[in-house]
């Protein structure tokens, strides 16, 4: 199943009529508030928590497979390969590619979490390129993680 959620998943709350009342109980005592916060989870997450049995986790199945997206995998956790530094126009750039072991498709949150825990206050850009150089079919995501932040790049106003 493809667990990369449109924008519009993220604002399908876990109160979703389709959960038991136990599984949503479960899901607010444990902060999980969305379809994608859930996605991050994996079965055995999910049973180690109190109350949560086989029919809560076979609940919380078939609600996922209605919306098309499913629970982490266990052990699918995206991952950073280091390819080297580049020289690019936006100066030096260490390539590196996010990835699980399974190629699982990911999320923007789940790049970026990744990302940032290896690289903290750094910036990084991902390319995309014209549709006759694209290559997709291992969902593997390749980023530039610059030196310094790129001039003109800053999402804050005050440094436009």
């Amino acid at each position: 199943m493809d667990n990369t959620l449109p924008v519009m998943h993220d604002c399908i709350f876990c109160l979703d009529h389709r959960f038991s009342v136990r599984v949503t109980n479960c899901l607010e005592k444990e902060g999980i508030e969305t379809l994608t916060q859930l996605t991050k989870r994996s079965g055995p997450q999910l049973m180690a928590l109190r109350h949560f049995g086989v029919a809560s986790l076979k609940n919380v199945r078939e609600v996922m497979a209605y919306y098309n997206v499913s629970l982490r995998l266990e052990g699918e956790v995206p991952t950073i390969q280091e390819v080297g530094t580049r020289q690019t126009v936006l100066g030096p750039a260490q390539y590196i590619r996010v990835q699980t072991h399974g190629y699982r498709r990911l999320s923007w949150g789940e790049v970026w979490e990744v990302f940032s825990a290896r690289y903290p206050k750094k910036w990084a850009v991902q390319f995309f390129p014209p549709a006759n150089q694209v290559v997709d079919q291992a969902n593997v995501y390749h980023l530039f993680v610059l030196e310094d932040e790129p001039l003109g790049f800053s999402i804050h106003p005050s440094k436009w």
